[in-house]
């Protein structure tokens, strides 16, 4: 009986470090990037970089929409214009019937 029971507890300790061990390590499609959302920029290390003349898929979407420009000191874009947040980090200003970036700001939504 007691044979057994130590077994056990044994076998209860090897598979909680085992579970621990298991979960420190690296996801292959978790949120690398560390931005809350787990996407496809997290698959790779090199994140895509944003450039004039590209389309922002996401310039539909108002929750990336920047609106404390003035708090970080950028000027207020002009009319027909919104800055974006981008899941690399980065922040785009792009038209908001189209998409089209003109501006980047690399690193600017951190």
């Amino acid at each position: 009986m007691m044979k057994n029971k130590l077994i056990l507890i044994a076998a209860t300790a090897a598979m909680a470090m085992t579970a621990v061990a298991a979960d420190a390590q690296p996801r292959p499609y978790g949120d690398r990037d560390r931005d809350g959302v787990p996407n496809r920029y997290d698959r790779h290390p090199n994140k895509p970089r944003w450039a004039k003349g590209q389309r922002y898929d996401h310039y539909r979407d108002r929750t990336y929409v920047v609106t404390d420009y003035r708090r970080r000191g950028w000027r207020e874009p002009p009319r027909g214009y919104n800055y974006y947040r981008t899941d690399s980090g980065d922040v785009v200003l792009a038209a908001i019937a189209t998409g089209l970036i003109t501006s980047v700001i690399a690193g600017g939504g951190r």
